[in-house]
Formats: C-alpha cells, structure tokens, sequence
C-alpha cells in the first residue's frame, strides 16, 4: 500500500494512514488496482495506525477511527471492489503493529491494550 501510495505522489513527509480518513477514494482506488491485478487479499492501510506512531502526527486519538475506516475501505474493495468479479472469495486483513525496543514499557503496555480493543470487533 505505502508503495503505492508514494508512487501516486504522497511522500515520506506524509502521515499514510490518516489518508484513510483525508482521502478515502485515494485508498479505494489503491485496492481496486490490487483486486484488478487478481489480489485475492487485501491489506489494510494501517503500517503504522497505533497510538505511539501516531502521536507524533498529533493522531493519537484518531486511532480507532483510523483503523476501523481502513477496515472498512479493505473490506468493501474485497467483496465488490475493482469491477473485477473473483474467482474465489476475496478477504481483507488488517494487523496491528508491534512496539519496538526503543519504546518504553508503558508505551508498550498501552499500545498493546489498544490492538486488544481492536481486534475483539
């Protein structure tokens, strides 16, 4: 998805994942490219859709929003999207991205009690 969203123009510069909710039918058009080119999963657009990586675009508390918008956009493209009809049963997959070393513990712990919050819906 990043790729394909930088080769459209947006650059590193740009918080990816909030164009789930500034620019929908960017991330819509990104999925049907995928369906068109017989995809048969689709990922959602959420590389970095966590607290602790959205924070420093001031996102934080969009984080549910974010994520369940690019579930919402994953999955619609994956049962009609891309004028493609499917030979077999297309499904979305989002994921919720692990901390790394260099963030704190209580980040960590917060972090992970969010992906818990997200993924029981």
């Amino acid at each position: 998805m990043g790729t394909m969203l930088y080769g459209k123009g947006f650059f590193l510069n740009v918080c990816y994942d909030e164009l789930n909710l500034k620019q929908p039918r960017l991330v819509q058009e990104v999925h049907a490219e995928y369906v068109r080119a017989g995809a048969e999963i689709l990922e959602t657009n959420t590389f970095g859709a966590n607290p602790l990586k959205l924070n420093s675009y001031g996102l934080a508390d969009d984080t549910e929003k974010i994520n369940r918008t690019a579930a919402e956009l994953a999955r619609a493209a994956a049962v009609g999207g891309g004028g493609r009809k499917p030979k077999r049963k297309r499904c979305s997959l989002g994921r919720c991205r692990g901390c790394s070393p260099a963030e704190s513990t209580a980040s960590c712990s917060r972090h992970s009690a969010t992906c818990r919050k997200c993924t029981r819906r």
